[in-house]
């Protein structure tokens, strides 16, 4: 499991991820929770959590979303402090908003250069390209094309070359 920090309703919390096929197991205060994002639009999902259906409204901006859960509204806020602190050590790429996954244009073992695409998202109805931050080779690949994926999901694990790095 990937442990993970946000901020929910002003309160850091942590959060263990697992991704165990198209279904995130959410592990948080005890809890153990198994979400399937079923569809996916500009301002709702539809969820299936521990196999039951939720549609759930949303608001993205930047790293904050707003949705409502049980009749309330929850913001969730994922800072460019976590993001920073996360990948000086894993040296991985995120999905920076919620979209599908159309395009993987790099494979685990492939030599990158610095602004090579690597993932191309369709989100908000327009495509997103991840690059590579720097030279370097990729070590894994964490998505599937047609795949739905969330703010902060890493896409792709990239080692850097010596030189880069």
């Amino acid at each position: 499991m990937t442990d993970k920090r946000v901020i929910l309703d002003g309160d850091e919390i942590a959060v263990a991820l697992e991704k165990e096929g198209q279904v995130w197991r959410v592990a948080r205060d005890g809890r153990d929770d198994r979400v399937e994002i079923v569809s996916m639009s500009d301002d709702h999902a539809i969820l299936l959590v521990n196999g039951r259906r939720h549609v759930v409204d949303f608001l993205a901006e930047g790293g904050r979303v707003q949705f409502a859960w049980n009749g309330e509204i929850h913001t969730v806020e994922s800072g460019s402090s976590i993001h920073r602190k996360s990948r000086q050590h894993d040296h991985s790429m995120s999905a920076p908003m919620p979209g599908v996954v159309r395009k993987i244009l790099a494979a685990r073992g492939d030599s990158v250069s610095k602004g090579q695409p690597l993932v191309v998202l369709e989100a908000m109805k327009m495509e997103h390209q991840i690059t590579a931050p720097y030279d370097g080779t990729v070590e894994s690949v964490a998505c599937s094309v047609g795949e739905l994926v969330q703010p902060g999901v890493d896409l792709i694990g990239l080692q850097p070359t010596d030189e880069a790095s």
